[in-house]
Formats: structure tokens, C-alpha cells, sequence
């Protein structure tokens, strides 16, 4: 992990700081982290570091063009992926396009066809919206872990990997990911 950001979604809200951005929980525990990994060693989920180790050599370490994701080439991490087409970028407007029926079950609900803003990510001050406008900003991937009390599954602990692709003039386009649980 590198030194960059870290975040931890906690209660009360305050005010984030300098190097991150912390949400409020129901509980006041610390719920979700979010960083900005350096290697695959920094994911407890074996297919989470592969999708990493994919997504920093699919186009020589620079932002993977979505063309070059097949998920044919991929197929043990369709249960578990999720695709989200970037449909505005100022500001940034992400819709679910294609979630996984692994990644359905462990939120217990498919958000597919619903914004980020819609699927409650945002509802503690947009949070989720800025983790992925950091997410963009850097041209790197995001990792995101805790339990899903976003979703009211407090007992249901995850990891995701959440990645921009881009298209053909450099253009971010879409956001991909695995979302697995621990």
C-alpha cells in the first residue's frame, strides 16, 4: 500500500483529512478502508491480486484499454465481476452495467442498471463518488475492504478491486472489478 490515501469509513463524520476521506458507519466502527494498492500481496483474495497483477500488465502498466478485457480469457472471476460504464465526467456519473452472480449474493442485492449515487454508496456526503474520482484521477486501481453494513449486511465481510479502463483515445470509459467475499 502506498502513502497516498487511505480511507476508513467511521462515525461521527468529520471532516476528511488531508490524505483520505472517512465515512460514517451505523455502528461508529470502522466499516470500509479504501487504498491505493502497490502489488497483489496487498489483497487477502488470491483472485483479487490476480485481477491486479492483470489490470498493471494488460497494457505494459498504463490504464488497460476496455478492449483488451475479454472476460472470456477470464472466466473464474465471472461470478465475482462487476462493470460499470462511466456516463459523465464532471462530475463523474457511474452506471452498474454487468454485476456477478457471487457479487449479487454477498451484497444481497443486484445493483445492475443503477447509478453509484443509486446503489447507496453516496448517501453518507458522496463518499463512494470521490473514492472512485481519486480512483480515475490516478489511472489506478482501488481497493476497497471492510464489512457491507452500506448494504445493512454488517456481518458480511469483503474485498473488492475497483479499476478504470479507457478507450482507444485515453478516454476512461469504464470501471471494472471483483467484489469477493472474506
Amino acid at each position: 500500500m502506498n502513502d497516498l490515501t487511505v480511507w476508513s469509513l467511521v462515525e461521527p463524520p468529520r471532516r476528511p483529512a488531508a490524505a483520505g476521506i472517512m465515512l460514517p458507519s451505523v455502528l461508529g466502527t470502522p466499516r470500509i478502508s479504501v487504498d491505493f494498492p502497490e502489488s497483489a500481496d496487498a489483497f487477502k483474495i488470491a483472485r483479487n491480486g490476480a485481477f491486479y497483477d492483470w489490470w498493471m500488465s494488460a497494457n505494459g502498466g498504463a490504464c488497460p484499454l476496455r478492449r483488451q478485457f475479454d472476460i472470456v480469457d477470464h472466466p473464474d472471476w465471472a461470478a465475482n465481476i462487476f462493470l460499470a460504464r462511466v456516463e459523465q465526467t464532471d462530475p463523474w456519473v457511474y452506471r452498474f452495467r454487468l454485476i456477478g452472480n457471487d457479487a449479487v449474493r454477498l451484497m444481497g442485492r443486484n445493483d445492475t442498471g443503477l447509478t453509484l449515487a443509486e446503489t447507496g454508496w453516496d448517501r453518507f456526503d458522496g463518499t463512494g463518488s470521490r473514492a472512485y474520482a481519486d480512483m480515475m484521477t490516478r489511472r489506478r486501481p482501488v481497493r476497497f475492504h471492510g464489512s457491507l453494513g452500506i448494504y445493512d449486511r454488517d456481518y458480511a465481510a469483503f474485498e473488492s478491486i475497483d479499476a478504470p479502463l479507457v478507450d482507444d483515445e485515453g478516454n476512461m470509459t469504464t470501471v471494472i472489478g471483483l467484489i469477493c467475499g472474506v
